[in-house]
């Protein structure tokens, strides 16, 4: 039998963002601006409401000095 999930995974960590932001002491508006998103995508990425692109994740690492794959949730 074939079930389909209801919610797509959520793989992509917003605790990590926001964690790595804050140790860097940046305003989501200031990481936002960085990036090239608005500061209402970014606070959603962080509280896990949206997933980001994989673009988008991509710049957020480099504007942060990470690899992606530090937003990488636990499957």
């Amino acid at each position: 039998m074939l079930t389909v999930a209801k919610k797509p995974a959520r793989v992509f960590d917003g605790e990590a963002l926001r964690r790595l932001r804050t140790e860097q002491e940046l305003t989501q508006a200031e990481l936002a601006e960085r990036v090239g998103v608005h500061v209402v995508n970014l606070s959603q990425y962080e509280r896990g409401k949206v997933v980001p692109s994989f673009d988008v994740a991509c710049r957020l690492a480099d504007a942060l000095g990470v690899d992606v794959a530090v937003f990488r949730k636990g499957e």
